[in-house]
């Protein structure tokens, strides 16, 4: 069988792997979310920081984003982020919430 050329299929298996991870890694963020504030608070912050639509969205930039709104309390973050940027942004994420666990 034929190769389809990359121009078809552009997205090698780590790519495809990565960003699995990555979506279990904000799935799991959410998460914790959900488990510090609940579900209904979470979503009234989110509803404040404009940040619900980006929640309830698929798209992987769009949940990171809601993310950033929310752990860093700051409806002014604005711009989608970029795949080069997810590991960097998720590090920051995971750190501000270890920090808030640890008071």
């Amino acid at each position: 069988m034929k190769e389809l050329p990359s121009s078809i299929m552009p997205e090698t298996e780590e790519q495809i792997a990565r960003g699995t991870g990555w979506r279990h890694q904000v799935t799991a963020l959410f998460g914790l979310l959900t488990t510090l504030y609940g579900r209904d608070k979470l979503r009234r912050r989110a509803r404040e920081l404009a940040a619900l639509e980006l929640m309830d969205s698929g798209g992987l930039p769009e949940q990171l984003l809601a993310l950033q709104r929310l752990v860093f309390e700051d409806d002014k973050i604005q711009g989608l982020p970029r795949e080069e940027e997810f590991p960097r942004i998720l590090a920051e994420i995971e750190d501000a919430l270890a920090d808030r666990l640890a008071r």
